[in-house]
């Protein structure tokens, strides 16, 4: 019979591990040993929640138990998890005079993530047992600690072949420009060739290309060249981001490669249709970045192909500048509205060039709406003129809102120029039945019509167009900041017809734009938020969250148990805006018997209370739960994160570890993003080894230069690379 404490709920029902009696502690290290394995699993995953000095000591004992493997197994299962918190018992194990103890310490460094055991790890790499030395440079090689590079350049005299092996692969992997010099050596000798050829996408070097291009030629190497440089293809996935990064690989294939006949004689169609995915892939985008013909002659039946197009359309952004001869070859073989619509993306022609333009109007019937919408937004701007109105036409004739939002748009911009905004409006009114259509482009007529004396007399006549995007243009204008000069007679009026107005966008825009010191404000908005339009509702709880109005909670208050669903969420998400202690205690009342989205959105509200950021925060803190809802995690990390930024860093340091089990890294990066400190925490900074969150990294570090000093004394070389490429150089 099994004894009580092989089940989960004796475990349970011990209380807190802060509380534990000695005899609980003792226990614990006996069940580790446990031989129901379902049983050691289920303890293992509760006990990684679990955070106090006396289970890191029984860990550590038992990680060093050779004679029982259970204990060992399931206490380094544990200490997997847990080791980014115990950097001192990570270093006392990796003095251990057990060579497995030290393998095992070497390992848990690596998930531990910390770079301030860098230089523990470089002393395991004078260790008297190979196995520990060579995971000593594995691990560095995965944390990317450049600050190893002369220690393992030691190595590479080692008489352990697999030692130096393992070395080259780390240097790879680091990526130093400092040890670039060494791969010719390494991709002569039948060894080291392996990992130098399949870390070489590790190096951002010219003359890593040039090292890649020339082992292309070699039909023993070639495969292993293209699955290492694959890496070079694979940046952070921001279409802005991209394109540099293509500009700076392109200069690269200027400086380095050879010509291109000396690579005419290589199976290109064989790599292009190799078995091994990773082979296929990076073939194809060699292909591309240097114009093989092979590329080019299936291109445009790959493209129109369902099960390709996906595929092809990631390396078209990797083509170079082509000619408009060039780029029409490609344009007139293709079929399906998804191909041009890939290929007008992802290549966009010079719409200066005349026969570019004319190839695409003569397939406008064959683009897909999205792609007319950006194709006519270029030419607009790069076409002559004469040849404008043939598009305006082509455009105008499909009765498309979003192309003609787009022709309107663009006749506001050419207001600098009167008479040929007349003559457009003059030429555009048979496109409908009103005989004044040019007023329907109201954004140009307002924008023209700055002088406030003639704006006066024309807006109240324009607040009865039959048009009503003309009378939002209107309330637009008169309600701008810089309009504050208007009569307080004029703009009452015009706010007044638009209270009234049929359609929800004026409406709307009125509401919005009522004015505080106006006496009958919450007179106006009460009787808005008892109407039946749930947007000027809407509108109307906005405003009234954001005026300030000391009798603004009230009638906030008394529409909340009638509101309908959408209209409930709104008052919980902004009454926050009001900062005041009735806010806080109706959010206490309402919190804890609503629903999901109910919580999320008084979260959001009390993010804004920042009079009362300390009892808003320890409200979110009380309710804070590791095991619920990952987006309310999300957005109760964030409210606190905002709230008080220290008090938060301070509870997630002492209180609260171990908190990767609370949410996916680039999930906490979202919280991150939102904590105005002035460093990276030392708990986000083991997030830095983990490459799916280096573009929010780089995105954080470009609105927060403060934390590029930590970035780039912490961060692996390959983040630092990145960061340079997409912020600049350090200090720059």
């Amino acid at each position: 019979m099994k004894p009580e404490w092989e089940r989960m709920e004796w475990w349970e029902s011990q209380g807190p591990s802060t509380a534990w009696p000695d005899s609980v502690w003792l226990v614990l290290y006996e069940a580790l040993d446990s031989e129901d394995w379902h049983f050691r699993s289920q303890l293992a995953a509760w006990l990684t929640r679990l955070y106090h000095p006396r289970l890191t000591q029984i860990l550590v004992d038992a990680l060093q138990d050779d004679e029982h493997a259970n204990r060992r197994n399931t206490a380094l299962q544990i200490l997997t998890v847990q080791s980014r918190y115990i950097p001192d018992a990570l270093r006392h194990l990796m003095e251990s005079p057990h060579p497995d103890v030290r393998l095992f310490a070497v390992q848990l460094a690596r998930t531990a993530r910390n770079p301030d055991l860098g230089p523990d790890l470089q002393k395991r790499l004078n260790d008297p047992n190979p196995n520990v030395v060579t995971t000593a440079v594995e691990s560095i090689g995965r944390l990317g600690l450049a600050s190893a590079v002369p220690a393992l350049r030691g190595l590479l005299d080692s008489e352990d072949p697999w030692v130096r092996y393992q070395t080259v692969q780390a240097l790879g992997e680091i990526g130093h420009p400092d040890v670039l010099d060494l791969w010719p050596s390494f991709l002569q000798d039948p060894l080291l060739h392996l990992p130098a050829l399949q870390t070489l996408g590790y190096f951002f070097d010219a003359r890593a290309v040039a090292l890649a291009v020339e082992a292309l030629r070699r039909p023993d190497l070639a495969a292993n060249v293209l699955q290492g440089t694959l890496r070079w293809f694979h940046v952070p996935w921001k279409d802005e981001w991209l394109g540099r990064y293509v500009r700076q690989f392109h200069e690269w294939l200027a400086r380095a490669a050879p010509p291109a006949d000396v690579l005419d004689a290589l199976p290109w169609r064989d790599w292009l249709a190799h078995s091994s995915k990773e082979v296929a892939r990076s073939a194809e985008f060699w292909a591309a970045v240097l114009q093989r013909p092979e590329f080019w002659e299936t291109l445009p039946e790959r493209l129109d192909d369902p099960f390709e197009s996906e595929r092809v359309s990631t390396v078209l952004p990797w083509l170079p500048p082509l000619t408009p001869t060039r780029w029409r070859s490609i344009w007139d073989r293709l079929e399906s509205p998804e191909a041009l619509h890939a290929w007008l993306y992802w290549q966009a022609p010079l719409f200066e060039d005349a026969a570019v333009r004319a190839a695409v109007l003569d397939r406008w019937d064959r683009l897909a709406p999205e792609t007319r919408t950006f194709v006519l937004q270029a030419v607009l701007r790069q076409a002559p003129g004469p040849e404008v109105q043939v598009w305006l036409e082509f455009a105008w004739s499909l009765e498309s809102p979003d192309l003609q939002d787009i022709i309107w748009t663009w006749l506001a911009q050419q207001s600098a120029d009167p008479d040929r905004v007349a003559e457009l409006l003059r030429w555009t009114a048979p496109w409908t039945e009103d005989p004044q259509t040019w007023r329907r482009a109201a954004a140009v007529d307002v924008r023209s019509a700055l002088d406030p004396e003639e704006f006066r007399q024309r807006a109240v006549a324009w607040m009865q167009d039959p048009a009503p995007w003309v009378r939002l243009r209107v309330i637009e204008h008169a309600t701008r900041a810089d309009w504050s000069h208007l009569s307080r007679d004029v703009s009452d009026r015009l706010l007044r017809m638009a209270l009234t107005d049929e359609h929800t966008a004026v409406r709307e825009r009125a509401i919005l734009a009522y004015p505080d010191e106006a006496p009958d404000l919450i007179d106006v908005l009460r009787a808005t938020l008892a109407g039946s339009d749930l947007w000027g509702q809407a509108a109307s709880v906005r405003r009234l969250a954001g005026s300030g109005h000391p009798g603004a909670f009230p009638v906030l208050e008394a529409h909340y148990a009638q509101a309908e669903f959408p209209l409930r969420l709104e008052i919980l998400r902004h009454a926050g805006q009001l900062d005041i202690a009735e806010v806080l205690t109706f959010y206490h009342q309402e919190y804890d018997h609503r629903d999901l989205i109910h919580r999320r959105m008084i979260l959001e509200g009390l993010a804004a209370m920042r009079r009362h950021a300390e009892a808003a925060f320890e409200f979110v803190r009380q309710r804070f739960d590791p095991h619920m809802e990952a987006s309310l995690k999300v957005r109760s990390l964030m409210t606190m994160a905002l709230l008080a930024p220290q008090r938060f860093h301070t509870w997630l340091t002492e209180t609260a570890p171990p908190i990767e089990q609370w949410l996916a890294p680039p999930e906490w990066m979202t919280v991150l993003a939102h904590l105005d400190l002035p460093d990276v925490p030392e708990w986000a900074r083991p997030w830095l080894y983990t490459e799916e969150t280096w573009p929010q990294w780089i995105e954080i570090c470009q609105t927060r230069p403060a934390w590029r000093v930590t970035l780039d004394r912490y961060g692996p070389n390959r983040l630092r690379q990145w960061a340079a490429f997409f912020i600049g150089p350090f200090g720059s």
